[in-house]
């Protein structure tokens, strides 16, 4: 019986060590009574340092938190453990070993003593920098184009407006022509579908902004 136990255990460790392997990111469980972290791997992809060069601390990786980002993750964790939650998100910017920043995720899943007091974090931190810079990217390139139409839909009504002006003028005058009176009024409503066409530009620019 002892033997099937000691099996069933190295089986159920290796599942655990090959679906770490294939989760990209940093795994990691706190002992939130010492403070000491066992970092199972991940942490040079995440922030380019080595397990064995860095303390085996939480405070350690607290000091790398942005301290823009910090008091939130900190508000993250007590709003969990206030409500008796499982599971805690946070995001937040980390400085990597060469003095950039990255953009990680991090999801934990918190263990309650009975008496409800956390003693473990268990959790898996993520890089989303690529992600958060594409979207910033499409967001300033959403921005370019709003400027753009309406700074094209304003410089679009300046030449319209004499135009129009134009037109006016050429229906009072007398052509004898009737193929120049149509031209007239060819021009008229291409002048007023040009404007429709033009208001609308503006209007998703205000519905933008």
């Amino acid at each position: 019986d002892r033997k099937q136990a000691e099996q069933r255990l190295a089986a159920q460790e290796e599942q655990f060590l090959l679906a770490a392997e294939a989760l990209a990111g940093l795994i990691y469980s706190v002992d939130l009574d010492t403070g000491r972290v066992e970092r199972l791997r991940g942490l040079y992809d995440i922030l380019g340092w080595e397990r064995d060069e860095v303390p085996a601390t939480y405070a350690w990786w607290h000091d790398q938190v942005h301290g823009d980002d910090l008091k939130q993750v900190e508000a993250d964790f007590k709003a969990a453990v206030a409500a008796r939650e499982r599971r805690v998100t946070s995001r937040y910017r980390a400085r990597h070993r060469s003095g950039h920043w990255r953009h990680l995720v991090d999801r934990a899943v918190v263990m309650y003593r009975d008496d409800g007091v956390p003693y473990r974090l268990v959790g898996c931190v993520q890089d989303v920098s690529e992600q958060v810079e594409t979207t910033r990217s499409l967001v300033e390139a959403d921005e370019r184009k709003d400027r753009f139409l309406a700074v094209l839909a304003h410089e679009l009504r300046n030449p319209i407006a004499p135009l129009r002006n134009a037109v006016s003028i050429l229906r009072t005058a007398d052509f004898e022509r009737p193929e120049l009176l149509q031209s007239v009024e060819i021009l008229d409503r291409q002048l007023l579908h040009a404007t429709r066409l033009v208001d609308d530009l503006l209007e998703v620019s205000r519905i933008t902004r």
